[in-house]
């Protein structure tokens, strides 16, 4: 597609996200504003959801999933960008290497990232919201995409992937029937952080709408996390839109089962 494009600035936005009127205006004028941008991307919040499972979607979105990425943004030089919805420069990116040294690889958003960082170009979070519109998906479908997100995270910073239950305040609750006289403390201060977390961060991005049906549902989730992070490391391949892939380190796709693995475990 970039061979019939006129122009420099590329978008690249996911068929499931929804974007105000002024999107791409106040896109391009963040990009003009600093030429020390690389990559421009998105936060995005889940949006309606009509199922369990887009439910469940919505509110990791809103909670885990927008707070780890927002913080990102204060903690240091470049953000981490998720390629639900990104600008960057045609001419700069393919100066490093352009489409043809991502297109085997899962990760290849972090891995665009990581590009224009090693260049000394910043990676930032635009300061526009857009909706990933999640309607019907199913719970199996929910826990599916996040153990293909939480496979591509140990796969691409396994130190980082480690520590991750350290910020899922669940884990106090899973440590509770084992803490003695402490248990109760350490059971409610996770519940507790959970649905403030939550009802917080799904307020301050879209409003209370359908927090009072979603709220409940947020200890239930995490705990399932911990289950999703402790299984994802161990899978070997990934099935994606209908063809199967084995994921090397650093997430690269390799077609058909690896002769290394005695066991295959396959996710929609």
């Amino acid at each position: 597609m970039l061979e019939w494009g006129a122009y420099d600035l590329v978008v690249i936005s996911d068929s499931n996200v929804a974007v105000p009127r002024d999107w791409l205006a106040r896109m391009v004028s963040e990009m003009e504003a600093d030429p020390g941008v690389g990559l421009l991307a998105n936060l995005f919040v889940g949006r309606g959801e009509e199922t369990l499972g887009a439910t469940l979607e919505c509110l990791h979105l809103a909670g885990p999933i927008a707070g780890a990425i927002a913080v990102t943004e204060e903690l240091g030089p470049n953000a981490i960008a998720v390629g639900k919805s990104v600008m960057f420069r045609r001419s700069v990116f393919d100066g490093l290497g352009g489409f043809a040294s991502v297109g085997a690889v899962l990760a290849e958003d972090y891995v665009m990232m990581r590009m224009f960082a090693a260049a000394g170009l910043r990676v930032k979070l635009a300061p526009v919201l857009v909706d990933n519109v999640v309607s019907h998906i199913g719970v199996r479908q929910f826990l599916a995409r996040h153990v293909r997100w939480s496979l591509i995270r140990s796969r691409v910073n396994p130190l980082l992937y480690l520590g991750e239950p350290l910020v899922n305040p669940m884990t106090l609750v899973a440590l509770a029937p084992a803490s003695g006289d402490l248990a109760p403390l350490l059971a409610f201060t996770g519940l507790s952080l959970t649905l403030a977390r939550d009802a917080v961060q799904w307020t301050r991005l879209r409003g209370r709408e359908g927090l009072l049906a979603a709220l409940p549902l947020g200890p239930v989730k995490d705990a399932l996390m911990l289950g999703v992070w402790a299984v994802a490391p161990f899978l070997t391949r990934v099935r994606w839109r209908g063809r199967s892939y084995h994921v090397g380190a650093g997430t690269r796709l390799y077609a058909g089962q690896s002769m290394a693995a005695p066991e295959v475990l396959e996710w929609e």
